[in-house]
């Protein structure tokens, strides 16, 4: 049987500490590993001076100084961030990798995966996929950037570090249109949808029925200026105070929101585990935005989070699948990100406890099918079909 290389940026495979695209790379790898696939796992290092390789996991330790990295990619003169870890993994890699094997390449943004799997496509003559979590950053979605940034765009590297791929999977059908639209190389045949899902079922908790009185809702993630989650509490503080409102994360460093400490619940970051529980039991509703049009290629993965706790999912997303995800199977209620008027109306007019009852009614008939041990399935056929 030939090997799956498997191609990530960095995370710690031991920490419990971890949220959305990591949480994912965990669960993927996990899953290789149950259906008894052959997987080395290829990362870089940033604490060490030579190659290690502890539980068919291979390190490999590159230059990187933010600062200088980020102007060489800025100015073009690298083509990644993290392109000395491209270059050092492909010195050690390509007198081991054969024709047979399977380079699988896992980004969430940054190119320097892709680039050693189009090197050792071309050197090898592996085969070359392609997980695209989210867009390489800087690079065009249906023809829009994600900011204006004075800084070489990073199309044209895409297109050259993409060109011999085998198989391309994306997780929204609107960067898979996206992409096929961008490249004459690319079709249906070799672009290929499958969304992530939540990666670990957790127990139904039979929910009292609430006094629309007393809703709790929820903000989990990042929090930064494509979320803007300060839009819901300016929102909400407009409102007659029927509504407790909990922020989780990392919001220390977060200007915007700074003004609304004293006015609602900010909670630290909590291991995965201990998350799900708490929620499981303190919260009915939990919060999604993303504020730009460039980011309606992105299916956030706290939707799928949402879904396996069972918890209505309202907020502002662009036109998206994500937002086709939420409206159409009445798992909640979605607004564009500019219809904050909208959002407003119908929080004061419809978000009750019969709205919430029977948002969890849909969610529950369709949950177990939002389980990355269901939505990874085909990827994983495609993997043992594909590896004989």
């Amino acid at each position: 049987m030939s090997k799956i290389y498997y191609i990530t940026q960095y995370f710690d495979i031991k920490s419990d500490k971890a949220l959305g695209g990591i949480l994912i790379r965990k669960k993927q790898i996990e899953l290789f590993k149950k259906n008894g696939l052959d997987l080395i796992i290829v990362m870089p290092d940033f604490s060490g001076s030579k190659v290690r390789v502890e539980d068919n996991i291979i390190y490999v330790p590159f230059f990187y100084q933010k600062q200088i990295c980020d102007i060489l990619e800025r100015t073009g003169l690298w083509p990644d961030q993290f392109y000395d870890f491209s270059l050092k993994a492909l010195k050690y890699l390509q007198s081991s990798v054969t024709k047979d094997d399977i380079i699988f390449c896992v980004t969430g943004g940054t190119l320097e995966t892709i680039i050693l799997g189009s090197k050792l496509k071309t050197i090898t003559g592996c085969k070359f996929y392609i997980n695209f979590q989210d867009p390489i950053n800087h690079t065009s979605v249906h023809g829009r950037y994600v900011d204006n940034s004075i800084r070489v765009k990073r199309d044209h590297l895409e297109n050259k570090y993409i060109k011999n791929v085998d198989i391309i999977f994306t997780s929204s059908d609107t960067f898979r249109e996206n992409l096929i639209n961008k490249y004459h190389f690319l079709s249906a045949d070799n672009v290929i949808n499958s969304y992530f899902g939540y990666v670990k079922e957790v127990p139904l908790v039979e929910k009292d029925s609430k006094d629309s009185k007393n809703i709790t809702l929820m903000y989990s993630g990042v929090y930064g200026q494509h979320q803007q989650p300060e839009k819901f509490c300016k929102i909400f503080s407009a409102l007659e105070n029927r509504y407790t409102l909990y922020f989780l994360g990392n919001h220390s460093q977060y200007e915007p929101i700074q003004k609304y400490l004293n006015d609602y619940e900010f909670v630290d970051f909590m291991p995965h585990d201990t998350f799900l529980k708490w929620v499981q039991h303190n919260i009915d509703i939990g919060f999604v935005s993303l504020t730009s049009d460039y980011l309606s290629a992105c299916v956030p993965s706290k939707i799928y989070e949402y879904i396996n706790l069972n918890l209505p999912i309202i907020g502002f997303l662009p036109e998206s699948d994500a937002k086709e995800l939420v409206n159409k199977n009445g798992f909640g209620r979605i607004f564009n990100y500019n219809d904050e008027t909208g959002f407003a109306d119908f929080v004061k007019n419809e978000l009750d406890n019969q709205f919430i009852e029977k948002c969890r009614v849909n969610i529950i008939a369709q949950r177990e099918q939002w389980s990355m041990e269901h939505t990874f399935h085909d990827i994983l056929k495609f993997f043992e079909n594909n590896n004989r």
